[in-house]
Order: structure tokens, then sequence, then C-alpha cells
């Protein structure tokens, strides 16, 4: 059995908490997730601690994107076919195509257009962070529903605030929780 299963376990069910921060956010995820989904994860982190972030910041940014991949399980595959952990639609611009951005697979009917495709998640990063530091500047947020209502009104998302603010806490709850 693997050692962070056990250790996830024993968290689980004695409230135990022997594991650092980063044991503690692997084991839990490796549990309700999965290794596959679990090492998509880390890889999106690694990339996204590469810019000038709090932690509350990468909080936030990591609950999002868990919501627009769906923890790495959204059928339409943009993580997968494109680099792209947060659904950045492709414009074409100069300053997405400094960030590496090029046409990626198409979105849904209804949405139109192209996601942007970046041979790496370090670009993706760099243009995830350029997209948040637009108009309302999400990232300046005091707490997470500030975080949401920034990033709806910047039309970063189509759902309805309630619904969307509901997902995205859920996964920041759930990183708070095990010591993100």
């Amino acid at each position: 059995m693997n050692k962070n299963l056990i250790y996830a376990v024993l968290i689980t069910i004695f409230g135990i908490t022997l594991l650092s921060d980063r044991k503690m956010i692997e084991a839990a995820i490796l549990n309700k997730y999965g290794q596959i989904k679990s090492n998509k994860f880390f890889k999106v982190l690694r990339a996204i601690k590469t810019l000038p972030l709090s932690k509350k910041q990468i909080t936030f940014l990591m609950s999002q994107i868990l919501v627009e991949t769906g923890f790495f399980s959204s059928k339409n595959k943009v993580f997968d076919l494109n680099n792209n952990a947060s659904g950045i639609l492709y414009t074409g611009s100069a300053a997405q195509i400094a960030n590496g951005a090029t046409k990626g697979s198409e979105r849904p009917t209804n949405e139109g257009g192209n996601y942007a495709r970046f041979e790496n998640l370090n670009d993706w990063a760099k243009e995830y962070f350029r997209v948040l530091n637009k108009k309302s500047m999400p990232l300046n947020s005091n707490d997470i529903n500030e975080f949401v209502i920034k990033l709806k009104a910047n039309n970063y998302f189509t759902d309805s605030l309630e619904n969307y603010k509901k997902n995205i806490n859920f996964f920041y709850n759930f990183l708070i929780k095990n010591n993100f």
C-alpha cells in the first residue's frame, strides 16, 4: 500500500498531524483524487510558484484552477491538450503571443473560438498571471469570495456568481483543511 495513502487514512481516522504541510496535502489529494490527478495538481502548482505571489494568492489560484479543470477531469481535456489549466481563450494578442500562446483546441460551440495552447506550464502561468492582473485585479482580493466577485467583474466565467462561488469555496476549503 502507498505510504502517502496510509498517512491520509491515519489523518482521516485519528486526526493525526505528523506530516509536514506538503506531505499532508499530497496525502489528502492522493487519497481523494488518485495519482494521475495528484501529479497534474503538483505540476501546475510548480508553475504557479514561479510567479511573484503570496501563499494566499496561490491558494486562490489553485482553487480556481481546480474549478476550471474539475480537478483535472474536465471532459473537454483543455489542460491535457493545451497545457492550459484555466481555460484561457486564445486571442492572438501580442501580449498573449509574447507569453508563448498559440491557437489551441476548439472551445465548445456555444462559447466559440479556441483555447490558448502553451508549450509548457511556465508559459501558461505567465499568461494566467497577466490575465488575472486586468481590470478589477482579482489577485488583490482579501478573501476567496472577493476573488470570485472580481473574476466575475472581469467576465472570467459565465456561470452564476453563486454557483461559481460555491464551487470555488469547495476546493478552497479542501486546500485549507489539508494545510495547503
